[in-house]
């Protein structure tokens, strides 16, 4: 491990807190050969040690959101594809941003507004067309790779964050979807881009979400009871990653289920914290920023969870702790390579489309941690 390590250019004689580098563990843990090939790699005994010192939640966020801004306008001026680790993901900051007064994202939020309300009515005449028929329905549930019921549920999430008013068009596009429902009330996931395009849950919830607020009233009857149908779904089946989980939450809460149901999702997620305070994408993995913001968010969301909570604390405390200096944060890539790789200006390399959207959810997250006025005096 050692030799792929540095083999990957790793440096060998970063100390830790106390001052200890990986050599002299190795050498007090009896490691004799790490030992001897960090040294020949030309680690040192000792180091001087460095502490970084915490920003508060504000200082946080203002380092992170200039870079979620920026590193969204190299995506967008680079790539065809809206990507839902950055449009989708940055949409819903701008518009936390917006709301919570961090006016470094009001542009961005206006923007996307503006583009979402474009897209809706330039998409309507399609949408009419795919709606006059059960073939055309099927046709755009397959979507890409099958993947027509999750892009149409988190692109409507995103107007209903950024308060995109509704219309005949939007009223179409949530029928459209209404439609895809499956028999057993589920909407699923299409193509599996792990985490972020990965679960049913996700989909359902957003799904039931969108088309109760955007359904039109000629619809409503119909509307009613696929959700009632995606609520019992939500409640049967047993969620097994965080992304599920956290999206069972919200979906409960967003289908109207009962409150001791979302208490009982809300507190599976309050167990699996972990003693650094973050939460892992998986059982048995390492905390994340993408995990950790995520829940924090579907705990505030869900059952009104406040920053002042012990175990909301803990979580801000923990993505606070793992923020790069230049506003990130680091999240390691679970999902196989798809598209062809580029640069896209947002650090960590291969891995900087994750750690985009693992910054998204940490920033929003420590935006609940900063007092509303606090925020726009700023």
């Amino acid at each position: 491990m050692a030799r792929l390590l540095t083999e990957a250019g790793a440096t060998v004689d970063v100390p830790d807190d106390t001052g200890k580098t990986a050599m002299a563990d190795a050498r007090e843990r009896g490691y004799v050969a790490v030992a001897e090939f960090l040294r020949n790699k030309g680690a040192r005994g000792t180091g001087t040690v460095t502490v970084r010192s915490t920003l508060t939640p504000r200082e946080a966020i203002e380092r992170s959101l200039p870079l979620l801004v920026r590193g969204w306008q190299t995506w967008s001026d680079r790539q065809s594809c809206g990507a839902c680790h950055h449009r989708l993901m940055i949409a819903r900051v701008a518009a936390l941003a917006r709301q919570r007064g961090f006016t470094a994202a009001t542009v961005l939020a206006n923007d996307q507004a503006q583009f979402f309300t474009r897209s809706a009515l330039r998409s309507e005449p399609q949408l009419r067309k795919q709606l006059a028929t059960e073939e055309g329905v099927v046709v755009s549930a397959l979507g890409i790779h099958g993947d027509g019921s999750s892009g149409d549920a988190l692109n409507l999430n995103a107007m209903l964050e950024l308060g995109v008013p509704n219309s005949p068009s939007i009223e179409a596009r949530a029928l459209l979807l209404a439609r895809k429902q499956l028999e057993d009330g589920s909407w699923r996931n299409g193509l599996p881009r792990v985490p972020i395009l990965s679960s049913d849950f996700t989909t359902t919830a957003v799904a039931a979400r969108t088309v109760a607020v955007f359904g039109g009233p000629a619809d409503g009857s119909e509307i009613r009871l696929r959700v009632e149908r995606a609520r019992q779904w939500l409640i049967e089946h047993h969620p097994l990653t965080t992304d599920d989980k956290a999206s069972r939450l919200l979906g409960l809460r967003w289908t109207h289920a009962s409150e001791s149901a979302i208490r009982s999702a809300a507190d599976l997620l309050k167990r699996e914290q972990h003693v650094d305070g973050g939460w892992s994408q998986l059982t048995g993995i390492n905390s994340d920023a993408y995990a950790t913001g995520m829940v924090l968010i579907a705990l505030h969301w869900g059952i009104g969870l406040p920053a002042s909570d012990s175990i909301y604390k803990r979580g801000v405390e923990y993505l606070l702790r793992t923020q790069e200096t230049d506003g990130s944060w680091f999240v390691h890539k679970r999902a196989a390579a798809s598209n062809p790789y580029f640069e896209s200006g947002f650090p960590h390399g291969k891995f900087q489309f994750i750690s985009y959207a693992g910054s998204c959810w940490a920033t929003m997250a420590l935006m609940y941690a900063v007092a509303p006025q606090d925020a726009a005096d700023h």
